[in-house]
């Protein structure tokens, strides 16, 4: 059976449109994203996380997560030591005027080489 010009015109759109509502589902997931070292130094910060916390990538690239994570900041460093990975917990951020934010849960994954580490910030009040 060959499908008409109509059909696959039809196909063709709802594919779009498909493809553009899981952009922009995925563009709204309130999913933080920072690359860290294993000494702790922040390397790369998403657009997101640098809204929410109100930070300039710029002026983070290169800092401590102290900066980020404030008081737990000696046992994130332990779990990265460890290299526990997966769902470690739920954190409180600080926004760089030092405002703290509800926690987040953080998720740590290996990075691409064995002396960074990912992790994911699930901004559950977002």
């Amino acid at each position: 059976m060959s499908i008409t010009a109509e059909e696959k015109a039809r196909t063709n759109l709802l594919f779009a449109a498909s493809i553009h509502h899981l952009r922009l589902t995925l563009e709204e997931i309130p999913i933080g994203t920072i690359a860290v070292t294993d000494q702790g130094i922040i390397e790369s910060i998403d657009e997101w996380t640098e809204h929410q916390l109100e930070f300039d990538a710029s002026s983070v690239r290169g800092s401590s997560i102290d900066m980020i994570f404030a008081n737990n900041t000696q046992h994130i460093l332990q779990l990265m030591r460890e290299r526990i990975y997966g769902l470690v917990g739920e954190f409180a951020l600080c926004t760089q005027a030092g405002k703290y934010l509800p926690p987040a849960k953080l998720a740590m994954m290996p990075g691409l080489d064995s002396h960074r580490f990912v992790f994911s910030l699930i901004y559950t009040n977002a």
